[in-house]
């Protein structure tokens, strides 16, 4: 085997591990994706007044609400 046909031969292993790595980031990617939004569905404003929160009964938007939408 050259060094040339060496070279190539790594460079389809790291595009073959590369592929896997970012197919799983990707599954990973939706399941939290998934995750964030079933909390997000909990935390809601009331369907009264809409100034509290159904799941925790604090004022919105709750803290939990704040913190998966990157607020402080």
């Amino acid at each position: 085997m050259t060094t040339r046909g060496h070279v190539a031969g790594s460079q389809r292993r790291t595009i073959e591990g590369l592929r896997e790595a970012n197919a799983g980031l990707c599954r990973e990617h939706a399941a939290l994706k998934a995750r964030v939004e079933a909390v997000l569905a909990l935390h809601h404003p009331t369907s009264t007044d809409g100034r509290y929160c159904t799941y925790c009964g604090r004022v919105m938007p709750c803290p939990t609400r704040r913190a998966l939408e990157g607020e402080k």
